[in-house]
């Protein structure tokens, strides 16, 4: 237990209104409250707390009181439920017994910069649908350099409880901008040398591995990525300079959009980076 600055807050009741709030993890729907998120797990609660996002509250089952990270401030109540209680509160999906709640935190800093300073590797999202698979990319964005995300009005919610626990806290740290008009975002882009690359299923285009973008085309790129069953929209793909494809064997037709991110992401990390040097 930390050192006695956490306020623990004792509960006896599922419906207590101040654990309320966490009653959303037991269902597949939307958080209820477009202000704030709910996180679960040591790991991601410690790193909730290392980063920028304002913390209102934690709740723990007494078994892992003796568990609660370091760094929670004292304004901050720690509320304490008995573990009988968990399955009421949080469902039986979740039995790790340390949860977290935060406000919503959109980081577009150093997206919206531009210049010499500006981001040069942005991630497009029109339309994912999958928090979990969200989560995952945004991952993915994050460990592998990406300066931000832009993420469409279909896009699913990056702060939903199942996206935040596969993004394995990336949604702290990286910069996002969720826009009404996806278009409109990828023109201006354009106009501050973008160049947009999709990832197609495509067999008319460029495979990945054989993509060498021309010496003129800058050093700044934004890659777009589809829907899980039915890729980009139509009217996305006038707007890209390039179409790029994983070509596939054993007559497999394509990858999950998170790992396919991933080889994508690596290697316009590494046509970046070189491009710099």
């Amino acid at each position: 237990m930390p050192d006695g600055a956490a306020r623990l807050v004792e509960i006896g009741e599922p419906d207590d209104p101040r654990i309320r709030p966490y009653h959303a993890l037991r269902g597949d729907g939307g958080e209820g409250d477009d202000r704030f998120f709910l996180c679960e797990g040591i790991t991601l609660v410690e790193r909730l707390l290392a980063s920028r996002c304002e913390v209102e509250s934690l709740m723990v089952t007494r078994r892992r009181v003796a568990r609660i990270p370091c760094g929670v401030p004292e304004e901050v109540p720690v509320y304490v439920i008995p573990d009988s209680l968990l399955p009421d509160v949080a469902g039986r999906g979740y039995k790790n017994g340390v949860y977290a709640r935060a406000r919503r935190l959109f980081l577009p800093e150093a997206w919206r910069r531009e210049g010499p300073d500006g981001p040069a590797l942005l991630l497009g999202l029109p339309r994912l649908t999958m928090p979990g698979n969200a989560g995952a990319v945004l991952r993915s964005a994050a460990a592998l350099g990406a300066d931000g995300a832009i993420l469409g009005p279909e896009c699913a919610d990056p702060f939903h409880h199942h996206a935040v626990r596969a993004s394995m806290g990336a949604v702290f740290v990286l910069p996002m901008v969720r826009t009404i008009d996806f278009v409109g975002e990828l023109l201006r882009l354009k106009q501050v040398g973008f160049r947009v690359a999709a990832a197609v299923l495509d067999a008319d285009a460029r495979p990945l591995q054989q993509f060498a973008p021309p010496v003129d085309a800058g050093n700044r790129y934004l890659l777009l990525l589809g829907n899980e069953y039915d890729g980009l929209a139509p009217d996305l793909l006038p707007l890209c300079d390039y179409r790029l494809v994983l070509p596939m064997a054993n007559g497999m037709d394509s990858l999950n959009v998170a790992m396919a991110a991933t080889l994508f992401l690596y290697e316009f990390t590494r046509i970046r980076d070189a491009a710099s040097h």
